[in-house]
């Protein structure tokens, strides 16, 4: 018994560990949301996301310089967003150099994929435009969050004798690393070009699968690309079954927080699709008050965004990165 009980106890600590952190989290939005308002849930989501992430990870550069290019980075994903609504066009090429950049000055942890993070709440922030107050409201949290977390962060990483100066990031970048910034960011850019021209219904759905298939890795890609269909068309079904026909309306938050408990435990890609699927038409349902419709139409901009970063896997990105290097190393060093 003293064996089963001793194999037990890591478990039991992680499943205790990921219950805490499931009920500071809802703690959190519910209290975001009473005071930042429902239309900016997604940044409070992207926000708690920043906190949890950077509590274990840094930026890879010097500390002052690091602290500070975390509140640019933070802004920029709320601002660079509203600005490029304004017209489609223009967006593409403010949305492009957006993306870009983030993907750039992060790139000296690019095997945490700290990008993650911020074009997150980039796609968020696109995918979910507000104006005039809700705006402004949306503007003052990601100040008040942003400025508390460069607080931690200064406190946190003193130590960073063997890190670049943030000027020197662009001249350091590899070819690789270059390349993949402008597949990602040229990827995003499309989908955002393409969801504004033709006004398409919940178009963050399909900037999301874009920006989850486009890998540094082709072979990757094609994997997802794979997973992410068909397990996107599973929770779909899935979703309509269950919660169309045996669970009754008043439980479907119950079945949320325990959908997210369950997800957090997750490591394999395909079945995270699942979990992702059936949870985010739960929600939509709870919160926006959609029909099973939306289902159908996840499926559909799924699919969608399978499509084009097919094509987009078409274009020869190494082939771009590699001419683009040059001119990033002539860059002047100025204090």
């Amino acid at each position: 018994m003293g064996i089963y009980l001793q194999k037990f106890q890591p478990v039991a600590k992680i499943m205790l560990k990921n219950l805490i952190t499931l009920g500071l989290i809802i703690m959190f939005m519910s209290t975001y949301v009473s005071i930042f308002g429902q239309e900016n849930s997604l940044t409070g989501v992207g926000i708690v996301t920043a906190f949890i992430f950077f509590l274990g990870t840094d930026l890879g550069v010097k500390r002052k310089s690091g602290t500070f290019l975390l509140f640019a980075l933070l802004l920029s994903t709320v601002c660079v967003p509203y600005f490029a609504a304004i017209n489609p066009y223009f967006g593409f090429v403010l949305n492009f150099l957006g993306i870009f950049l983030i993907m750039l000055f992060t790139s000296q942890r690019m095997d945490y994929k700290i990008y993650i993070v911020f074009i997150l709440m980039y796609v968020f922030n696109e995918g979910n435009p507000v104006h005039g107050e809700a705006f402004v409201l949306r503007l003052i949290s990601m100040v008040i969050f942003g400025l508390l977390m460069m607080l931690i962060y200064w406190f946190k990483n003193s130590n960073d004798t063997e890190y670049q100066q943030l000027k020197e990031i662009p001249k350091t970048v590899n070819v690789d690393h270059l390349s993949f910034c402008i597949k990602l960011a040229f990827s995003l850019s499309i989908a955002m070009l393409v969801s504004q021209v033709f006004q398409i219904y919940k178009h963050m759905w399909f900037t999301v699968t874009m920006f989850s298939l486009c890998q540094m890795h082709e072979k990757e890609t094609f994997s997802r690309m794979k997973h992410r269909t068909i397990y996107t068309v599973l929770g779909g079904i899935i979703y309509v079954l269950v919660f169309g026909f045996f669970v009754p309306e008043h439980m479907l938050v119950y079945f949320t927080l325990v959908i997210n408990y369950v997800y957090s435990f997750i490591k394999r890609y395909d079945i995270k699709i699942l979990f992702i699927t059936v949870n985010t038409l739960l929600a939509n349902q709870i919160f926006f008050n959609s029909n099973y419709e939306s289902a159908f139409a996840r499926i559909l901009l799924v699919i969608l965004g399978v499509l084009f970063t097919y094509g987009i896997t078409k274009i020869n990105f190494d082939d771009i990165g590699k001419k683009l290097k040059p001119s990033l190393n002539f860059i002047p060093n100025h204090s």
